[in-house]
């Protein structure tokens, strides 16, 4: 859409033994169809890789790339934006997150009422957003929905992609009067000025 910065955060790549979408394919998709993207793998920083480093990006595609990873705590899944360091999983989320206290990151609560999501603890965490998710059910998202409102946070879209035909299939928009890449973003989820795009289940 003109105006606006299209955005997949959750996507896995065979990095994650769930997945099927290997990385060189998901940058040709996510070059094709985003202008912003992250491989979030299961308790993993984002691989380094030539195809996500910002020349190859810059010279083949008009897309950005922010590390990520989902870290499994106790409680469940936390999706962690602009780190690199090694946290140790199965801790409590609320350990993790001290851990990350005072580091330049973002915080988002995918999926938070799936099985594999925080639940109810996503009302007292000190978290950045809120994930709908495009393989969570019609009530889940609606669930996320109303926890972003009353905390007043970011409500994000993610496609969970475990293969790259699922790609964007819940994405999210924002303006581009932030710029793009990671400092815009990170405006745009203070402002709460993101847009989930998905077809609901």
């Amino acid at each position: 859409m003109d105006g606006y910065w299209k955005a997949d955060l959750h996507i896995h790549s065979t990095y994650s033994l769930c997945s099927s979408a290997p990385l060189r394919d998901i940058v040709t998709f996510a070059g094709d169809q985003l202008n912003l993207f992250s491989i979030s793998d299961h308790d993993l920083p984002s691989p380094r890789s030539p195809y996500l480093s910002e020349n190859y990006l810059a010279q083949f595609y008009d897309v950005k790339f922010i590390n990520g990873m989902e870290i499994t705590t106790q409680e469940g899944h936390l999706l962690v934006y602009n780190f690199r360091g090694d946290v140790p999983m199965y801790q409590s989320v609320h350990s993790i997150i001290n851990q990350l206290k005072g580091k330049d990151v973002i915080l988002i609560a995918p999926h938070p009422f799936r099985s594999t999501g925080l639940g109810e603890l996503v009302y007292d965490l000190p978290i950045d957003a809120i994930e709908i998710n495009a393989v969570s059910p019609k009530d889940q998202n609606q669930r996320a929905i109303q926890v972003a409102e009353e905390k007043k946070i970011a409500l994000v879209g993610g496609s969970d992609a475990h293969d790259t035909n699922r790609i964007a299939k819940c994405h999210f928009l924002y303006s581009k009067k932030y710029p793009l890449g990671y400092k815009g973003l990170k405006a745009a989820i203070s402002d709460r000025a993101t847009y989930p795009k998905w077809r609901i289940r």
